[in-house]
């Protein structure tokens, strides 16, 4: 409304978001909605009787159209090579992402299926192993994928410059710890540049690979999801 106060960031209202889904999506209702996560995206689970998906809203500015389509077309790609990850769920006319306008600008969410199985609480030694055997899976299908679309690249600039011009400010009574910080990054820095830009050492990741984001089913399959 005019003259109401900015917002950084908003939490959308989830009987609205339920109505967008039902409205949007051929998912038999009635719906129920639920905020499960707010962090770097916000999370909603959406519930129909047994059934349940999850829709993921982004905040303004973290990831454009592009990107999530990219995101979208990797993981259909994955699936199709046998790599069991959550798969995004198409709208009714066949588009996957449906743009929101927010209080502080457009955001975009995705409704995805529910990985198969359960999180563990701490993973296991047969856990782990097979979610190595997975990892090594998933890397090597995606080395073989046609990345047509743009995704963010993880280099020094995203894991070293970038944060720590985030916390320059924080550390300006602290010159020292600065400048320590400083001389890490520029070794660390120095040691990535040193490393292979060919497959299988180089190439698509998934980022944030760790067991918060995988379910195994009975039989001990992880099925990967964010």
């Amino acid at each position: 409304n005019r003259g109401s106060f900015p917002v950084s960031t908003s939490i959308l209202d989830p009987i609205a978001l339920a109505g967008l889904v039902a409205a949007n999506y051929q998912i038999s209702g009635p719906l129920r909605c639920q905020l499960v996560s707010h962090a770097m995206n916000d999370v909603y689970r959406i519930s129909s009787g047994a059934n349940t998906h999850y829709l993921r809203v982004t905040p303004p500015g973290w990831r454009v159209r592009q990107e999530l389509e990219a995101e979208v077309a990797i993981i259909d790609s994955l699936n199709a090579k046998g790599i069991h990850v959550a798969a995004a769920c198409p709208r009714s006319d066949g588009i996957a992402l449906t743009r929101l306008d927010a209080p502080e600008g457009e955001r975009l969410a995705i409704l995805f299926q529910t990985a198969v199985g359960e999180q563990p609480e701490d993973i296991d030694l047969i856990q782990a192993r097979a979610l190595g055997r997975f990892a090594a899976a998933l890397h090597e299908a995606a080395d073989s994928l046609e990345l047509a679309r743009p995704r963010p690249a993880i280099g020094v600039v995203e894991l070293l410059h970038e944060p720590l011009d985030a916390i320059r400010d924080r550390f300006s009574d602290h010159p020292d710890e600065l400048a320590y910080l400083a001389l890490i990054a520029a070794r660390v820095g120095d040691a990535i540049a040193q490393l292979p830009r060919d497959a299988p050492l180089y190439g698509f990741c998934h980022g944030d690979l760790h067991p918060g984001n995988v379910c195994f089913d009975s039989g001990g399959v992880p099925t990967l999801f964010d």
